[in-house]
């Protein structure tokens, strides 16, 4: 999902409107679903992502649906979750053009 050319190194990343964002990673904890919300810093809107971990392996799967900044935050990211896993210093950042 990320453009070529772009800094994304800050927790901010670049995607092109209507391409699908593929996140993963590893996350230690049971065989799960959960709700990742995404905010549009612009309007508030807020959008859900589905989270699907197996076997300590997390897999976020969005296509964000409009130009502009999009965010997300650990307090966003624990809303879901039967216990707080995340910690992020700053929110991680979408910018979709």
């Amino acid at each position: 999902g990320d453009e070529d050319g772009f800094d994304n190194s800050h927790g901010e990343y670049t995607v092109k409107l209507g391409r699908e964002l593929v996140i993963t990673g590893p996350l230690p904890v049971p065989d799960q679903k959960f709700r990742v919300p995404c905010t549009m810093r612009d309007t508030g809107r807020t959008i859900a992502a589905v989270a699907d971990v197996v076997g300590g392996q997390m897999t976020i799967t969005v296509t964000l649906p409009e130009l502009g900044y999009w965010e997300t935050t650990a307090e966003m990211l624990n809303a879901g979750l039967p216990q707080p896993t995340f910690s992020l210093t700053e929110p991680i950042r979408f910018v979709v053009i």
